[in-house]
């Protein structure tokens, strides 16, 4: 019983690691495509304004660190032990 459920998990792992090759592989084909669409519609201009927004974007994606994350991970036990007047102040806090 072990085993076999021991298979069918390594048989899924390997279904999943396919699937999310493939859709790597067809996200940057798809990117570079994109990309030279851009440059031949629009030019190089437009292409510089996109770049700059993307690195702005993610910069401040990265900015976050998880911080939303920590914050809930934080208030889960005072919600989980009922805990109003603790939640409160914390919530005051934030």
């Amino acid at each position: 019983m072990r085993k076999e459920r021991d298979f069918m998990r390594l048989i899924n792992s390997v279904k999943n690691m396919t699937s999310a090759f493939f859709q790597m592989m067809i996200s940057t084909l798809l990117g570079f495509c994109v990309r030279s669409v851009f440059i031949a519609t629009l030019g190089l201009e437009y292409q510089g304004l996109n770049g700059l927004f993307s690195s702005i974007l993610f910069m401040l994606s990265i900015a976050e660190l998880g911080i939303g994350t920590a914050i809930i991970f934080n208030l889960y036990p005072l919600i989980s032990q009922q805990e109003t007047e603790k939640n409160k102040d914390t919530n005051a806090f934030l």
